[in-house]
Order: structure tokens, then sequence, then C-alpha cells
């Protein structure tokens, strides 16, 4: 996937009940670097996708309404019976943060580190997928490696 299937400012949703885990990517977004929506729970997240499409979702483990991994089945189920604003051919880039799924990830989390997870190299081989993460501290590292598994698997 090129740099070019992506606007030049990253268009990103927060999905997550505290907010204050996500002060660092509010003030770049105050600084025009990105483009965020935040909503604390997922059903007011899936009405968002009906109206806008995003680079990247990031997701809390645990929201009021439910499990992150329900809202990323969710909204890639409504994505693929365009009942969304993204392309139905586009698979949505979901990053689940917290509970479990926080071993190693880095917080807080920066555009840069969310463009490089979406925007990076393409995934060619699921055998080979690892030679495409660049050499990044760890919790980037583990961040990045989680979302090529949501991509390739």
């Amino acid at each position: 996937m090129s740099s070019e299937t992506y606007a030049e400012v990253l268009r990103i949703a927060i999905i997550d009940p505290n907010f204050d885990d996500h002060t660092v990517l509010a003030s770049e977004a105050r600084s025009g670097s990105l483009e965020m929506h935040y909503r604390s729970s997922g059903a007011e997240a899936l009405r968002l996708a009906r109206g806008r499409e995003f680079d990247a979702w990031i997701v809390a483990a645990e929201l009021d309404d439910m499990h992150g991994s329900d809202f990323a089945g969710l909204l890639q189920e409504r994505v693929a019976a365009s009942m969304t604003a993204t392309p139905a051919e586009r698979v949505p880039r979901v990053l689940i943060i917290g509970g479990d799924g926080r071993d190693g990830i880095a917080m807080p989390l920066s555009a840069s580190a969310v463009r490089e997870a979406v925007v990076g190299s393409t995934v060619t081989t699921a055998s080979a997928w690892w030679q495409h993460v660049p050499a990044l501290p760890l919790g980037m590292t583990a961040a990045m490696m989680a979302v090529a598994m949501l991509v390739v698997g």
C-alpha cells in the first residue's frame, strides 16, 4: 500500500472511554498534523463511520458498550456491506489498545507512529511480514505487528 492511498493529513478515529490516554494525538490534531475524531462508545463510532472515512481506527479493548474486538468486527462487516463512508474494497485499519492487548504497546501514541503503522510497507506474504517492520522501539514494533496481523489475517 502506498502513501498516495492516504490523505496528506492523517484521519484517525479514537474510540476510547479514557480520553486522557490520547492527549499527545489531541495536541497534534490542534497543530493540524492530523484530523482526529473521538468517541467513547462503539455505537457512537459506528454512527461516525457512516459519514466519514478514516485512515485508522484506534480502539480501546473495553468500550462503554462493547469490547474493542467486537467493534472491529462490526466495523468490518459494515464496510463490506457498504454501510459506511469507507469503500467496500478497502479494509479498515484498526489498532486495538489496552486490556490484555496492551502488552508492549507504547502509550501515548503519536501521529507519526500511527501513520507509520497505516502507511508503512505493504505485507506481501504471511511468512515474511516481520521483514517489513522497521526498527523501532519495542512498544511501537509491537503496535505495528498488531496492525499487520489485523491486515493479514
